[in-house]
């Protein structure tokens, strides 16, 4: 259902970038091994390893924000948008109390 935002830990750069592209968020998810949203990778965070000069053959978590914003249980469209407007973040991802992936929103759900 959101496989174009979500990608494995051990998934390299290179196809987190290629993910990046094709679904225009400019932001991905990353998980583990046991399907528990584990952290984020923006364009931002792209280009910041580039400029560190990282292998685009290296593995996400080594590029991930593992301080990522979210949001569990019901969804609360006031305190989404100011987290969306504050943190400056494209998707939001909405989370079980394991960090299992529920839901992604974007600002444009919540108009």
């Amino acid at each position: 259902m959101y496989k174009n935002f979500v990608v494995d830990e051990g998934q390299t750069i290179d196809f987190v970038i290629k993910k990046i592209l094709f679904n225009s968020k400019r932001t991905v998810l990353v998980k583990s091994k046991n399907n528990k949203i584990i952290g984020t990778i923006s364009e931002g965070d792209i280009l910041r390893s580039v400029l560190q000069k990282k292998n685009l053959n290296s593995p996400a978590s080594k590029i991930m924000n593992k301080s990522f914003k979210y949001l569990t249980g019901k969804i609360d469209k006031e305190n989404a948008k100011k987290i969306f407007v504050k943190n400056n973040v494209n998707i939001l991802p909405i989370l079980s109390k394991d960090f299992k992936l529920i839901k992604i929103i974007t600002l444009k759900d919540l108009f």
